[in-house]
């Protein structure tokens, strides 16, 4: 299985993000991808907890999402923070 977050370099020009994920289901319109340093793209999973089987034990970026999708992206930072 492939993981759903990649591996980067933490350092500023990344803004100490190490993991961030391969493909997200972002919202309509445009948004800015903080991890890659660019626009934003919409597709990948749009379940959720598909995102929260790997352990992440480093600073990871959560995208925005769709306002449909704000609770369950809310319950994956919290799986996430709580490890």
């Amino acid at each position: 299985m492939t993981p759903r977050f990649r591996e980067q370099r933490p350092e500023p020009s990344h803004l100490w993000i190490r993991f961030a994920p391969r493909s997200w289901p972002g919202p309509q319109g445009i948004w800015l991808d903080l991890a890659r340093g660019r626009l934003g793209e919409t597709g990948g999973e749009s379940d959720l907890s598909a995102y929260a089987g790997d352990p992440l034990d480093d600073l990871a970026y959560l995208p925005p999402v769709a306002p449909d999708l704000a609770a369950a992206g809310d319950e994956l930072a919290r799986v996430h923070l709580a490890r």
